[in-house]
């Protein structure tokens, strides 16, 4: 039997990965001869860069760069050789894309300065080590075409201790300095990935470490956080990066809000990053202003934009300035780890995620690779840790049962801790079960003749 694992990360308990090898466990106990296919999934959030690298050992470049609020902050971008752009997206990664080493003359990374410390060391997975600058004081060129940068890595929400959360004060600077240490690796192909952000600066810190000065209506420079939006009197986008010219930009998101108005970037999302009611009117009053200095710097506005209104904005200033191309982040990482190449000749598939909720359905990761699963015939079985969706819509979507992974009340924190075994535990059920079903004759036929025996 081949079994295929494509699921998102339980948050706070389970790596993509380790909800695969969890099931992988299980599989092989029941099925001597089965294969299980593990691919890491994310939708453009947390955990984007560890789903790619994990599924085909992406070389990583680690860096230190500026924190949401300018403190350094250890961050990877991973890094993919493009060996056949005819068969990008076609099949398993590989055939598209390749992991390639790094190369380098002392086999050392580059001192990235950022606001409060600088470092940058790269490997293969590897944890994060010292390094010295190269001779040039830049990364060593590597073997790579395309980037995959996670904005929660830099400017995540997770990275502000909860007391300390207030957009007007974070930026996202660092995602700027991620950007740039991909354009340093040689990368043309810049897959963002924006879930999870700590800001709502427009994207401004941004594009600030890509080049581009805001500056107020004395002519000072701004800082570039969220309290800076409506002091943006004039933009210079002559000194941005030259490479940006050549790049093919991607932007990865799992919602499509525009920047303003009541489904915008401060009034949806603003008050998960800490602003109270006040604050979200300054925001938005802010975010207003900004909009009509960049439209008239650059003769659009791109405001109304589907996803401009993602991480705070800086879905705006991707698309607006960078020119990147807006796409449904689960189905972005699918197409990398070769979902369908994979489900070829598969019995099963399972996905899953932390919590199954109203938005699951509508372009995560479970409803994404349900559709798959669906367009190749094979059963498809979600593993949540709870659930407070409408199952009927995840069944629409494609999802052939939904197996909640408690089977007893216990609290968060046990079910946290525990979630291996959990995860474990339902996948052995959900197994049997199709295992049984496959000797069994099929429910059509049971049904039929049950009938006939009634009529008769």
């Amino acid at each position: 039997m081949k079994v295929v694992v494509a699921s998102d990360s339980f948050k706070g308990s389970l790596t993509s990965m380790q909800v695969g090898q969890a099931v992988r466990r299980e599989l092989d106990r029941l099925d001597d001869d089965s294969t299980c296919a593990i691919l890491p999934m994310a939708d453009g959030g947390e955990g984007t860069v560890e789903a790619v690298s994990q599924a085909e050992g992406a070389a990583l470049v680690r860096c230190q760069v500026a924190g949401p609020l300018g403190d350094p902050v250890e961050a990877a971008v991973a890094l993919m050789n493009r060996s056949d752009e005819e068969h990008a997206g076609q099949g398993q990664a590989s055939r598209g894309w390749t992991f390639g080493a790094l190369d380098g003359e002392d086999g050392t990374g580059q001192a990235v300065g950022v606001r409060g410390g600088e470092g940058c060391t790269r490997g293969r997975g590897e944890e994060l080590s010292s390094g010295r600058p190269s001779a040039h004081g830049k990364c060593p060129a590597l073997n790579s075409k395309a980037a995959v940068i996670e904005m929660a890595s830099a400017s995540g929400l997770t990275l502000v201790p909860p007391a300390e959360r207030n957009p007007l004060r974070t930026s996202t600077f660092g995602t700027g300095q991620l950007i740039r240490r991909a354009l340093d690796a040689g990368a043309r192909t810049l897959l963002i990935a924006v879930g999870g952000s700590a800001t709502n600066d427009g994207g401004m810190g941004c594009l600030q470490a890509l080049g581009v000065r805001f500056r107020d209506a004395e002519g000072h420079e701004l800082a570039g956080t969220g309290s800076d939006l409506g002091r943006v009197c004039a933009v210079d986008l002559s000194g941005i990066d030259d490479r940006l010219a050549e790049c093919e930009v991607r932007v990865l998101s799992d919602v499509d809000n525009p920047l303003l108005g009541p489904h915008g970037a401060a009034a949806t999302f603003a008050p998960q990053k800490g602003a109270n009611a006040q604050q979200v009117r300054q925001l938005e009053d802010g975010m207003r202003e900004y909009a009509r200095v960049m439209a008239h710097a650059l003769g659009t506005d791109f405001s109304g934009l589907p996803g401009t209104g993602a991480a705070g904005g800086l879905g705006f200033a991707l698309q607006a300035v960078l020119h990147g191309r807006f796409v449904l982040g689960a189905q972005e990482i699918i197409r990398l780890v070769g979902l369908d190449q994979a489900l070829v000749g598969a019995d099963l598939c399972f996905t899953g995620e932390g919590h199954a909720d109203e938005q699951t359905s509508h372009g995560k990761v479970v409803s994404c690779v349900a559709q798959h699963c669906r367009e190749r015939g094979v059963p498809c079985i979600a593993l949540v840790g709870g659930c407070s969706a409408n199952v009927a819509a995840l069944e629409a979507a494609g999802v052939t049962a939904v197996v909640p992974c408690l089977h007893e009340p216990i609290g968060l924190d046990e079910a946290i801790r525990d979630a291996s075994a959990n995860v474990a535990w339902s996948a052995r059920q959900a197994l049997r079960l199709f295992m049984a079903g496959r000797e069994c004759p099929h429910p059509t036929g049971l049904r039929e003749r049950r009938v006939s025996r009634c009529d008769g």
